[in-house]
């Protein structure tokens, strides 16, 4: 029994082993003499999946010869390859992942879901909209305009705010959610947008009878809205020169965001004690970037903030000194896609184009791979979890999920209703949610688990669980062969 793999465009032959899956790996060695290398193995076929259950095990296999190491912007055919040992035993195969549908949700009719968040505890699942229908031509103002909806987490009910403000929420770029709850126990979100005021003259409807939408002429000022989700309220409302990205300490007690006067700067502002009467101020300026500042985070314990600009500069910056504490340069064309900071405050997951990069904070090492050369079908990237170990990509029969460092394959899910545009996981995670092209938001239960030989001569699912008084145990489900 054999199966191919592509590489590269080419196809090669596998030699199954033990339970006759295939899974590509990857060793990634530490950079040396200042320079990122990686080396990889393509190739991992799945041979038996479905909509809601995935398994991979490991295979050995012949890979081609090493040749000289790659930068950031080569192309994917100049990936090197190197040796990668064969698994010394199933104990040794990568997580598999078992999804679970749990919820369906409808967020805005009709209108492409284009973030989702989970807010402190995970208590609140949060997507962003546009404003306007999909099918619908508008004004680049107001597209750029996204509004948000909100569910409460696990009763999945939509949250309602009963003091609404007038035009609802409204958001440019991208929000924030607090990654943990505030001293107080709330759960806050963070909005940044641009005053809209409408033509003073505007004729109610057009001249084929429909009524005209009051549309925007120009940017107004930069207005920062703060809600409470766990006291249904909004708490600040600010005429402040930020936008996004956003960034939450870990505490909610510092905001940071981007500077509109100079979009290179990081403002940080302290929201300790801030209030509708307390108002709110910048605290100070970081500038430390050349270019565009296009990503932002904090670490673990709150007194640094990780960014990422335009030019392929990342930096580690201390928040009371301004001084960068660790900088690395990446060889990257565009604008970093994404970026997480483990919830450990050890790694930071970048990812730039079509490479994944794995910044290590407290060596300051900088290793990666290249997607396409690690995954058996394309994959477009959409969030990593919290704790900077998964990444959720969209393919075209659904989504699936990988492991960030190896870049192995853990688990997929087939959603071939409509495209799926957004993703995000659980602080826990143990939850992923998903939104799609036409506003539907759905909600899997993850479980994972280890790929063993069952007695019948198939195999099982061990799956990983948390027991009291029981650290590690398994429980595990049972397959036949070819399931």
């Amino acid at each position: 029994m054999t199966a191919a793999t592509r590489q590269y465009g080419q196809t090669s032959l596998l030699t199954p082993r033990n339970l006759g899956l295939g899974l590509g790996l990857a060793l990634i060695p530490a950079p040396s003499g200042g320079s990122s290398s990686s080396s990889t193995f393509s190739g991992n076929p799945r041979l038996s999946t479905s909509s809601t259950v995935a398994t991979a095990v490991s295979t050995p296999s012949t890979p081609p010869t090493p040749s000289a190491p790659r930068k950031w912007d080569d192309p994917p055919e100049a990936q090197p390859f190197d040796i990668v040992p064969a698994l010394g035993s199933l104990s040794d195969a990568p997580t598999t992942m078992l999804f679970t549908k749990t919820s369906s949700l409808a967020s805005h009719f009709s209108r492409e879901v284009q973030s989702l968040a989970f807010s402190a505890s995970d208590s609140h699942l949060i997507a962003q909209s546009s404003k306007v229908p999909n099918h619908v031509s508008t004004s680049s103002t107001i597209a750029s305009t996204s509004t948000l909806a909100l569910w409460t987490l696990p009763s999945a009910e939509r949250l309602r705010l009963p003091h609404m403000p007038r035009r609802g929420f409204r958001v440019e770029g991208v929000f924030a959610a607090s990654p943990s709850p505030t001293a107080t126990g709330s759960a806050l979100l963070a909005c940044a947008f641009h005053r809209h005021d409408a033509p003073p003259k505007a004729e109610p409807y057009a001249a084929d009878g429909t009524k005209n939408a009051r549309v925007a002429t120009a940017d107004g000022p930069p207005r920062l809205e703060v809600f409470d989700l766990t006291l249904r309220r909004r708490t600040i409302k600010a005429d402040l020169p930020v936008r996004a990205p956003l960034a939450w300490s870990p505490d909610g007690a510092t905001l940071a965001g981007v500077s509109t006067r100079d979009p290179s700067r990081i403002l940080v502002i302290p929201m300790a004690g801030a209030g509708a009467k307390a108002g709110v101020k910048v605290g100070k300026v970081l500038a430390v970037h050349g270019a565009e500042v296009t990503q932002l985070g904090f670490t673990s314990d709150g007194t640094a903030v990780v960014s990422a600009a335009r030019d392929g500069a990342v930096r580690l910056t201390g928040v009371t000194s301004g001084r960068t504490v660790r900088k690395v340069q990446v060889e990257a064309k565009g604008e970093a896609g994404m970026m997480q900071v483990s919830n450990d405050g050890l790694t930071v997951v970048l990812v730039w184009g079509r490479d994944v990069m794995v910044w290590w904070l407290k060596t300051g090492l900088l290793t990666g791979y290249n997607l396409d050369a690690m995954r058996y079908q394309e994959g477009w990237p959409l969030a990593v979890s919290p704790d900077a170990k998964y990444l959720a990509c969209r393919t075209e029969d659904g989504f699936d999920v990988m492991e960030v460092e190896s870049g192995q394959f853990c688990g997929e899910v087939e959603v071939r209703d409509d495209l799926i545009t957004a993703a995000a996981f659980t602080h826990d995670g143990k939850r992923v949610a998903v939104g799609d092209y036409v506003g539907q938001v759905r909600l899997y239960d993850i479980k994972a688990g280890r790929i063993q030989p069952s007695p019948d001569g198939g195999f099982e699912f061990n799956q990983e669980t948390e027991t009291e008084g029981m650290e590690g145990s398994e429980a595990a489900l049972r397959y036949p062969l070819g399931a």
